[in-house]
């Protein structure tokens, strides 16, 4: 007989998020990269539960762990002890890394995680085929309702004006630049 806490361990809603993610990667067949980000708010503890699990059935690895070992276990949350964020590959990434790590607090934007950075070689990735893609402002927006794109577009001008959008980036891009992420 299963008691109740061991039912509520099992259908838990994180563990429901688990089973969907380790199915969605399994069932990809378009392409061999796959890359994963994220915010877990667990650490990486238990070897059959969680994290764990979906690197153990999916053969995901952290890229900073690879590189860096243990001395990348601090933790990514200001209000936690652990690593509760994750960046997690394909081993078939590996040879593509060019750089890769954990910012500081508030580094690059306000915020109560580390940021991470993974620096890919395009040309591995890519074969050499890449294609120019057109800025956004060329680029066309598809649709049977005419009507419905132009609220788009002006709903979408609207959101960046209201949250400074293109601030924001600009910002991103001169912290980056002075940082020089390695």
């Amino acid at each position: 007989m299963i008691s109740n806490a061991a039912k509520k361990r099992k259908y838990h809603p994180r563990n429901t998020v688990v089973t969907d993610i380790i199915t969605t990667i399994k069932k990809r067949n378009e392409g061999p990269y796959i890359l994963l980000s994220i915010d877990w708010n667990e650490p990486f503890i238990n070897a059959s539960e969680g994290i764990a699990k979906i690197c153990l059935d999916c053969k995901l690895f952290g890229p900073l762990d690879h590189k860096y070992g243990n001395t990348c276990d601090s933790k990514s949350s200001l209000r936690g002890l652990d690593r509760i964020d994750f960046l997690l590959y394909a081993m078939d990434i590996l040879t593509t890394i060019l750089r890769c790590g954990m910012t500081g607090f508030n580094d690059i934007t306000t915020s109560d995680h580390c940021g991470f950075f993974l620096d890919l070689s395009r040309n591995v990735i890519l074969k050499g085929k890449t294609t120019t893609l057109p800025s956004f402002f060329e680029r066309q927006l598809q649709s049977k309702s005419p009507k419905s794109v132009g609220k788009y577009k002006h709903y979408s001008k609207k959101q960046i004006n209201k949250y400074n959008i293109e601030s924001q980036i600009k910002q991103i891009l001169i912290i980056s630049k002075q940082r020089k992420l390695t």
